[in-house]
């Protein structure tokens, strides 16, 4: 074994306030305590391991008193949770000065800065190794139809990671995540080998590969108007609403997955079994985001009640083609996040459920 993880549990404001434990500055110093005697008896056994250690939610403050004894021993894990997806992080640090610290008294930030912050603060104290651990599949690709939004921000994040201080990435996400393309794990996989990789000609090949060389003009221009399409930062109440904006941007996307019906049926029943495969995959995925871009421009419109039918419908349409689009598509997840993750005008929608 090389690298043991001993984590804390994730919850947040729930920790201990009693006289003894509140003799510390900062609650990550309880943390680092036992970080330190792990490390210590790593040292006296000489053991050449990394424990790994992670800074999030209460422990986001670097305590002032406890210092990390074995840095060398150790690797500092960033998991920015709560962070937003179609913003990447910078090349540099824009903001380096952390919220005051309040016991239990922790509040999820959502931009990348607010996020980084944070990591800055402790890559103050700690010069080791550190990884970012991160969610770019676990929820919201289900909110980026085509995918090349979630791409390109993990592109220019990993592009970035050493300017911050990152040795590499930690993909917390579902497995089954290539509906309509493995744009993402492809981006991922090539951008930590290759930190110069270019993004434009590695997605022309990954679509040429995937649904054959004739139709990546087409699709390129496709995956990216249904991406621009579907803002998850304001579909998960994120960042404010422009309506205007949002529905053309929306409308367009749902214009080009009804026009290009007679495309995908034209390309279906190739002889190569994997374009075979995504054409027909692809067939499903236009049917279920046109319910689903019906669902978000109903809410828009204020009809609550036709956008909470067109939520149920592309649910249980998912479920219908299961059986064909697991392989690419995990249908729990796209029931739990079309039935948590859509937050834009909810107190319109709370109003609906109680007329």
């Amino acid at each position: 074994t090389d690298v043991i993880y001993f984590w804390l549990g994730d919850w947040w404001n729930n920790t201990c306030e009693c006289d003894e434990c509140m003799k510390v500055d900062r609650y990550s110093a309880h943390y680092l305590n036992m970080i330190n005697s792990i490390g210590d008896k790593l040292e006296e056994k000489g053991l050449k391991r990394q424990i790994v250690f992670s800074t999030g939610t209460n422990r986001a403050w670097p305590s002032k008193q406890v210092k990390i004894r074995h840095p060398e021993s150790m690797l500092m894990m960033f998991a920015p949770i709560t962070r937003v997806y179609n913003e990447s992080f910078p090349d540099h640090y824009r903001k380096t000065e952390q919220p005051p610290y309040i016991h239990n008294g922790y509040e999820h930030p959502s931009s990348v800065d607010d996020n980084l912050v944070h990591f800055y603060a402790w890559k103050q104290v700690y010069h080791g190794d550190a990884v970012d651990f991160d969610y770019h599949l676990m929820w919201e690709h289900i909110l980026d139809p085509g995918q090349e939004t979630i791409a390109r921000t993990a592109y220019a994040d990993i592009r970035n990671f050493k300017n911050l201080g990152f040795n590499g990435l930690i993909s917390c996400q579902l497995q089954r995540n290539a509906f309509p393309s493995a744009i993402v794990m492809t981006t991922m996989a090539k951008t930590l080998w290759k930190r110069d990789t270019d993004f434009e000609q590695m997605r022309r090949r990954l679509y040429a590969a995937t649904f054959g060389e004739e139709a990546v003009d087409k699709l390129c221009e496709y995956f990216a108007t249904i991406s621009a399409g579907f803002d998850s930062a304001v579909i998960r109440d994120k960042k404010p609403l422009d309506k205007p904006v949002f529905t053309a941007n929306l409308e367009k996307a749902l214009k080009a997955m009804e026009d290009i019906e007679g495309y995908i049926e034209a390309n279906q029943n190739k002889e190569d079994p994997c374009h075979n495969d995504s054409w027909k995959y692809l067939a499903i995925h236009r049917q279920l985001y046109i319910m689903l871009a019906k669902c978000l421009l109903a809410r828009v419109k204020g009809d609550m009640e036709k956008s909470e039918e067109y939520r149920l419908q592309s649910q249980h349409f998912a479920f219908e083609n299961e059986d064909i689009v697991q392989p690419v598509l995990d249908c729990m997840y796209y029931a739990h996040v079309t039935n948590t993750r859509i937050k834009f005008l909810k107190d319109d929608m709370q109003e609906a459920i109680n007329l």
